[in-house]
């Protein structure tokens, strides 16, 4: 309970993106908890495992503050505004204990009727005092980890602008570079098939990356695909393992 970097993200496959991007940047040592709320939960049920992890979140502090990532990819059937309904109710009720620990919340979230969810996100802030950025589908999904764990300037993001036009797949932001971090230490694997990472490294790794440096039409199921398309920024897939 002591990590700097919590969070709450929705989205099984996104909490995994979300914990990956956190550890690659750096910061598998800083990370506290994971999990993910999904299968379209109601405002109640996002609101008592919001309330859970802010308690745990809230019971220490730390002189360099923390960070909450609230983030999700774009929802198929989720109702976002639903879900945020209960987060703003949780993020209310720990609202001292958030702006004691000195606590910064980065959200990113799209998805239907995420318009109305993250105006009550804005409308949090405003009222509460406490420190949130807010984001759309205009920024890559995980385009808020480098900026909430200081990687680059706040100001390298422009917040969610609820009167802006709808944003289109062509228009959306590109991510700031990030600085060359030191890479977390290596998994290791001690049994079955996992038992030396050549195994993976060569049946899907290796046949992966010489689809994408062979190029052409289809060699790579992400090759050539819009990053607001799969959601998550696709120049940024590692070379290596």
């Amino acid at each position: 309970m002591t990590g700097r970097v919590w969070t709450l993200v929705a989205g099984g496959g996104a909490s995994v993106v979300y914990a990956d991007t956190i550890c690659d940047l750096g910061f598998a040592h800083e990370l506290a908890n994971y999990g993910e709320y999904s299968g379209a939960p109601t405002d109640e049920q996002t609101f008592n495992y919001a309330r859970t992890v802010l308690g745990l979140m809230t019971r220490t502090r730390r002189d360099d503050g923390k960070v909450l990532i609230v983030g999700g990819g774009i929802a198929n059937f989720t109702d976002v505004a639903a879900t945020f309904r209960g987060l703003v109710k949780a993020l209310k009720m720990y609202r001292d204990e958030l702006l004691a620990g000195s606590i910064k919340i980065y959200i990113r979230r799209a998805g239907p009727n995420y318009q109305e969810g993250l105006k009550m996100m804005l409308k949090l802030r405003q009222e509460s005092g406490l420190f949130i950025r807010v984001f759309g589908p205009e920024q890559d999904a995980v385009s808020v980890c480098p900026l909430a764990l200081g990687l680059v300037p706040e100001d390298s993001l422009q917040d969610f602008d609820p009167d802006r036009r709808e944003v289109k797949v062509d228009e959306k932001a590109k991510p700031p570079p990030v600085p060359d971090m030191p890479r977390s230490p290596q998994r290791t694997f001690s049994a079955g098939s996992l038992s030396s990472p050549s195994v993976w490294k060569s049946n899907f790794y290796g046949a992966f990356t010489l689809a994408r440096r062979r190029g052409g039409a289809g060699s790579s199921p992400l090759d050539g695909a819009p990053d607001s398309l799969v959601d998550f920024p696709t120049g940024r897939c590692r070379s290596t393992p």
